[in-house]
């Protein structure tokens, strides 16, 4: 994990990470049988670290599964913002499907859905709502990602300097005021569409929770 957090994800290599450990790769193939393997493994403690750091509803109560689920969605967007390995390692990596690799992370989604079905959501709801949250919050992580990995800028004036603003004075606008952010990210639109998200759930569930 600390090789990949200094040399990139993308370029972890075996023979890399013999020489790191100093010995023959040959003996890092008694552990490992290739770099997907390797990868597999690292993928499943970063998805038991990125678990510790999510807020159990634990002590929530289910009346307030508006106020939790905005919590969890809010932090784990915070987590992937502050680690970049480990959003690579959950969200970013392609891998070849492995049905040992599913079971990664649904102890922890099978708690938040017994708390969402205590709020009195029907499973397929509480499924549903989790699933759309998730993605949604994993959308954003990854194109903050890329723009951290671009080199996009966060200042609304570096960003005005691609906008044509005679043709696109709306978005100039919303730019110059810091209301929105070029690459479809940033705060202000995260928070926006995960209180419509929860909005359209607590509508769906007659109004359920604040």
């Amino acid at each position: 994990m600390a090789l990949a957090e200094d040399v990139g994800l993308a370029n972890l290599n075996i023979p890399m990470l013999a020489a790191r450990l100093r010995v023959g790769v040959t003996s890092i193939y008694w552990h490992v049988p290739n770099r997907d393997e390797l990868i597999r493994l690292m993928a499943t403690r970063a998805v038991d670290r990125l678990d510790g750091l999510l807020p159990r509803p634990d002590g929530w109560e289910p009346a307030d599964w508006q106020g939790y689920l905005r919590e969890y969605f809010t932090r784990q967007r915070g987590i992937f913002a502050d680690d970049d390995l480990l959003t690579d390692l959950t969200v970013m990596r392609v891998m070849k499907y492995e049905p040992k690799s599913l079971s990664l992370g649904f102890l922890s989604i099978e708690t938040v859905l017994r708390y969402l079905i205590a709020a009195g959501f029907a499973p397929v709801d509480a499924w549903n709502l989790y699933s759309a949250l998730s993605l949604y919050t994993q959308g954003f992580a990854v194109v903050e990602r890329r723009s951290r990995v671009t080199g996009f800028p966060r200042d609304p004036a570096r960003q005005l300097e691609s906008v044509d603003v005679e043709r696109t004075p709306v978005i100039a606008e919303l730019i110059r005021a810091g209301a929105v952010s070029m690459d479809l990210a940033g705060d202000p639109t995260f928070e926006a569409g995960l209180r419509w998200l929860l909005d359209g759930a607590a509508a769906r569930a007659g109004g359920t929770g604040g």
